[in-house]
């Protein structure tokens, strides 16, 4: 399996951080591609939930099933493809100290051979690029969120 990894560094608490990336009504706002991002029943998180995912790829829209195979709550997200296992994404979660965190963000995807392997070249850049993308996105959005949060808490 090939990984990229991008770590985001969050001015929000990790308890926070975790609540707002593990809302998934959230993930369209911060994730790059993604326009839907859908519980499949319940449970809505943690180990077992299903979720109905649109990735768009310019002017393609492909539809899956991811499956939370790992879940400690302000620790770890991990979800797989319901139908291609080796695609995965893990959320890793840390503090820094009482008011900021870090989450570090792996994705995976299977190794592609033969004349595929060009493909699997050309898309590492393009992942790694999107990945930069949701680090500015995601520190946006936590912080906009979590300055709401903190002003309705002095209210």
């Amino acid at each position: 399996m090939a990984t990229i990894e991008q770590t985001c560094e969050l001015a929000v608490p990790v308890d926070f951080a975790f609540e707002f990336v593990n809302d998934y009504r959230n993930v369209p706002e911060w994730a790059v591609g993604i326009s839907r991002f859908q519980p499949v029943g319940a449970p809505e998180y943690g180990v077992g939930a299903v979720f109905d995912v649109a990735v768009s790829f310019g002017p393609l829209i492909r539809t899956l099933e991811l499956v939370c195979v790992e879940w400690v709550r302000n620790e770890l997200i991990r979800v797989t493809g319901v139908t291609e296992p080796e695609l995965c994404l893990g959320l890793r979660f840390a503090a820094v100290g009482a008011a900021d965190s870090t989450l570090l963000i792996e994705t995976g995807h299977p190794r592609l051979r033969g004349t595929d392997r060009a493909v699997g070249k050309l898309m590492a850049p393009l992942v790694q690029t999107a990945l930069g993308v949701v680090d500015t996105r995601l520190r946006r959005c936590v912080a906009e969120q979590y300055a709401e949060h903190r002003t309705a808490e002095c209210d």
